[in-house]
């Protein structure tokens, strides 16, 4: 009868107050990871669109260096 009676652990005032205040510090720490993510996509998503204009202007200038070589352009200096 012993063996399926489950002990009961009674938390007392003190262990019950450490347990929340693990549980808050927990709580805090994850909220900061959370603002770093934030922060850290949006710096991602800004790098992501200059990427993408750094792209378009090498295109554009490897197209003006194609014309430029193929004589579509003729360059006149001031």
């Amino acid at each position: 009868m012993n063996n399926a009676v489950k002990k009961i652990h009674y938390i007392n005032e003190n262990e019950d107050f450490n347990i929340m205040a693990a549980y808050q510090m927990r709580i805090a720490e994850n909220q900061k990871l959370l603002d770093e993510i934030h922060r850290l996509n949006g710096k991602l998503n800004d790098l992501s669109f200059e990427l993408i204009k750094a792209q378009d202007d090498a295109n554009n200038y490897r197209d003006m260096y194609h014309a430029l070589r193929q004589g579509n352009y003729l360059l006149i200096p001031k």
